[in-house]
Order: structure tokens, then C-alpha cells, then sequence
């Protein structure tokens, strides 16, 4: 979702979460998150839980819902509109699933009208969404792949991974999955309609 579906504004959400007093070169790395972090997006803590742990993590006595969800939510710059009537065209000829390693607090956000100029949730644009956090998986665990192809009834010859980590394209691959990789930040577009275009 982030970097991909939506602008990732990194440097923003990090600010935020150090200003809460959160050692992001510790739970956030570029290698994915760490402890309660990584807790929160795969459902094995819920929103209450990780806002006690976040606030131990910063020596704080009390983190609030809202602080929590500003500090993830920092990491939203826009979502550009043509993409997403994109994700519409392709909604007609397909079956769209949008497969991410995320949490409540981000979820908040991106489900609802706040999302786009459109005015209109994330859901609008997919068939399927399959969120970490639900799923008690993380890409690029090859089990989160199988997990989504079997709930929708795909097949992974038949299905087109894309993404911006390459990791995550290593991952959907092992299972069978095709993959496309595009840069963070990228608009994926050009090199989708190339794919179709020539596979």
C-alpha cells in the first residue's frame, strides 16, 4: 500500500514517532519493524496494548489512541487520483487484491473517505483487501502469499505481484506468484501496462 498505492512520506512519519520519543533506527528500519511494532501489524497486539507498549518504549506513562495514530499516519503524503481511477480501469478487467503489512492505525485512515479526492476508502478500489494484521502474517513469509491466492481462489501462475521491496517480490515468487517490482514512491502504471502488454 505505502509507496506504492500511496506517496510514503518516511521522513515524517519517523519525525513524529521521535518526537513521542521512539527510537525509530531501533523498531522501524528499513529491514521492517521490531518487537511491539511488528506485534501491532501482525494482530498479536490491539490498538489499547500498543499504545502501553509504545509508551514504555519512550519512557512515557500514557500514549494516546490519537498520538498513535498521527505518529503512523505520517506516513501518508497523498494518494495521486490517477492511480487509484487506475486501480478502477483495472478493477473491470481483473481481480484486484491489495496485500500489505499494516495496522489499525493505518487502516483508519486509508478505509475511509480521507483517503482521496474522491472522497472514497481503499476498499472501493480493490476486490479483496488482506491486511498483516488480520492475517497474523507479514510479506514476505511465503505463507501470507498462499494465504491470500486460497482465500480468493487464485491461481499463482494467473497472479501478478507488485510491490516496492524486493523482498516482498522474492516472496510472492517462491510460491509461483509473477512479480513486478516498482521503485518506492514510483508511479507503476507505465511498467504494469508494459507487463500486460507483453505477457
Amino acid at each position: 500500500m505505502g509507496g506504492v498505492i500511496f506517496i510514503q512520506d518516511t521522513p515524517t512519519a519517523f519525525e513524529r514517532f521521535r518526537a513521542a520519543g521512539i527510537d525509530t533506527d531501533f523498531y522501524m528500519s528499513a529491514h521492517g519493524q521490531k518487537e511491539f511494532m511488528l506485534d501491532f501489524e501482525l494482530g498479536k497486539i490491539d490498538m489499547n496494548q500498543f499504545c502501553i507498549e509504545m509508551a514504555k518504549a519512550a519512557g512515557r506513562e500514557y500514549i494516546s489512541k490519537e498520538e498513535a495514530q498521527y505518529c503512523w499516519q505520517g506516513f501518508f503524503k497523498e494518494a495521486p487520483i490517477e492511480r487509484l481511477h487506475a486501480l478502477l480501469e483495472l478493477k473491470e478487467r481483473y481481480h484486484l487484491g491489495l496485500l500489505t503489512n499494516t495496522n489499525p492505525c493505518m487502516m483508519e485512515f486509508a478505509d475511509s473517505e480521507r483517503l482521496s479526492a474522491d472522497r472514497l476508502p481503499i476498499s472501493h478500489y480493490f476486490h479483496s483487501l488482506f491486511r498483516s494484521y488480520e492475517m497474523g502474517l507479514y510479506k514476505p513469509d511465503k505463507e501470507i502469499y498462499l494465504m491470500a491466492l486460497e482465500r480468493d481462489g487464485m491461481l499463482p501462475e494467473e497472479t501478478l505481484f507488485v510491490d516496492d521491496a524486493i523482498k516482498n517480490i522474492e516472496g510472492a515468487c517462491a510460491v509461483g506468484i509473477h512479480g513486478l517490482h516498482v521503485p518506492t514512491n514510483e508511479d507503476w502504471r507505465p511498467a504494469l501496462a508494459e507487463y500486460l502488454r507483453t505477457h
